[in-house]
């Protein structure tokens, strides 16, 4: 477990400054790149996934729909879900190495391609969306989503 380096002490990259001279600016930088993603997402990873994104925001237009294909995992998902669970935000995620295990164990079928994230439920698709209408849908109502 590593600890928190203090703005006084030696930086870690071995120039001999004090990090809050030397790195400090440059990992706030990288932090507050993340929060951007993790609260806007990223262009779309593919044109099927935009096309995927215009078919919800089409069904419900009051809805942003996001990708967060390349900022979600399994230690990411929470704070995802968290951070967008009172908003009209609709997260999509297509199937990547960055989120392999998050696919792997929310769904059983390694041909899925897709995952739509919303108020803290989640739908695995492929072409089909009318899961994940349903989720969406069904937590609007402040229901319950189950899969099965």
């Amino acid at each position: 477990m590593s600890q928190k380096i203090k703005r006084n002490e030696r930086c870690f990259c071995h120039s001999g400054k004090k990090y809050k001279v030397c790195c400090l600016d440059k990992e706030e930088s990288v932090h507050a790149t993340q929060r951007e993603r993790i609260i806007y997402g990223d262009e779309y990873s593919s044109p099927e996934l935009k096309e995927t994104a215009d078919l919800i925001k089409a069904e419900f237009p009051d809805h942003e729909v996001i990708d967060v294909s390349n900022v979600a995992n399994e230690q990411t998902y929470k704070p995802l879900q968290l951070q967008h669970y009172s908003k009209k935000v609709v997260m999509l995620l297509e199937r990547n190495e960055n989120n392999e295990s998050l696919f792997d164990e929310r769904c059983h079928d390694s041909e899925v391609g897709y995952m739509a994230l919303y108020r803290g439920a989640y739908v695995t698709f492929n072409n089909d969306l009318s899961d994940v209408h349903r989720m969406i849908n069904t937590r609007l109502a402040g229901k319950e989503w189950s899969i099965y």
